[in-house]
């Protein structure tokens, strides 16, 4: 017995996701002064392709309940795609993609990244690739799992990386719900991730709340954007560490609403990386399978990146299907 989407739905999906994908990057290749280097798309797409393969292929074979997300970024050099999955959790796959695609990744950050995530129990994961347009192409996979916990969770999650203390000082002063945990892994860089909910106080006090993880970790709030700030809706925000062996990389504050002025505000006064034609063209290419669409203000020593997420594809239904796979 199988619930949600046959394997033929997601497989249309995943195809279409993909078609979306390449329409923008012909256009990000068109906005550019450079060269287009044919190797190079050749390369993202048949890692792309290796990812439907191993991946994701093998997951909806093994259930229908998978919701799928695009997220890129204001300058169309980074994108992720991400699969939300319900009733199902092997974060050994990541790995295994990471061999089957010759992705060197660091064995004893993974294996402790593993036992940390085996010992939370969830019914809900999110495995994702990554690709940032760079000289050398980087690609990222990671695996995320969502479950609401309680701070001796969170504390053992932590345990052994050098923002242990900062966090959990962060984490009583603010009372947010952890709620995400996850690693990354790649040739550059290896990650583990910590995500916050705030949602059961006042708006104001959650946005207030919520910025103080940006704070923490140096992003400057001031006098000439703090307008722009204070007029983020406060309801149901997220923070998000990405840590490595030194500390705390990336700051990310989740913001599921956001009026379309306030965001063009952000875009124009902090990302310096904003390229303002890709950005429209992105939404216009992504909007026709979009179902929900959220934004992420991000705060690394590069200073800050926005970026658009959009769930796509349809909703996941309640149709029972008997198939054998």
């Amino acid at each position: 017995m199988r619930i949600g989407k046959t394997f033929s739905e997601l497989n249309r999906e995943f195809e279409t996701l993909i078609g979306s994908i390449r329409m923008a990057r012909k256009d990000f290749l068109q906005s550019t002064s450079a060269d287009i280097d044919p190797n190079k798309e050749d390369r993202i797409f048949s890692v792309l392709n290796q990812w439907k393969n191993f991946v994701y292929e093998d997951i909806a074979r093994k259930t229908g309940e998978i919701k799928n997300i695009i997220t890129y970024s204001s300058s169309g050099k980074t994108f992720c795609i991400a699969h939300e999955v319900e009733g199902w959790k092997d974060v050994t796959l990541v790995k295994g993609f990471c061999d089957y695609s010759d992705i060197r990744v660091d064995e004893s950050f993974y294996k402790i990244c593993k036992a940390k995530l085996n010992d939370i129990s969830c019914l809900t994961v999110v495995v994702w690739i990554q690709i940032v347009d760079t000289a050398t192409t980087q690609i990222s996979v990671g695996c995320n799992i969502i479950k609401p916990a309680e701070k001796s969770t969170l504390t053992k999650f932590l345990e052994g990386t050098v923002e242990k203390k900062n966090i959990t000082m962060w984490f009583d002063a603010n009372a947010p719900v952890p709620i995400e945990f996850g690693m990354m892994l790649s040739h550059e860089e290896n990650e583990l991730i910590a995500g916050f909910y705030f949602f059961d106080a006042s708006p104001h006090l959650n946005l207030s709340r919520a910025l103080t993880g940006l704070q923490a970790y140096g992003a400057d709030i001031n006098e000439s954007n703090i307008s722009i700030f204070k007029a983020i809706p406060g309801e149901e925000l997220k923070v998000y560490f990405a840590m490595n062996k030194y500390g705390a990389q990336r700051v990310r504050l989740q913001m599921p609403k956001l009026p379309e002025q306030l965001q063009l505000e952000i875009l124009d006064k902090l990302d310096k990386k904003y390229d303002a034609r890709i950005w429209e063209s992105f939404k216009n290419i992504f909007q026709g399978i979009t179902i929900k669409t959220y934004y992420t203000l991000e705060y690394s020593s590069e200073g800050y990146t926005f970026y658009c997420t959009r769930e796509v594809g349809s909703e996941i239904g309640s149709k029972v299907y008997l198939e054998d796979f």
